[in-house]
């Protein structure tokens, strides 16, 4: 999933998540730059904890 917001390009890389409370990790990459990976085993959790940690996608 790509998502554009004020001239900025994030990346989202979904992998696993398969099942209710499965493992699952989310990569996120900034303007290809940089990626951080965010792991846990509630998809919503991860999601907004990946949201959270990124600068532009604050607020």
């Amino acid at each position: 999933m790509v998502l554009f917001k004020d001239k900025q390009v994030y990346n989202f890389m979904i992998v696993g998540f398969d099942e209710k409370n499965a493992y699952g990790e989310i990569y996120l990459t900034e303007n290809d730059c940089k990626t951080s990976i965010f792991r846990g085993s509630d998809v919503k959790e991860v999601i907004r904890l990946a949201k959270k940690e990124s600068c532009g996608l604050r607020g």
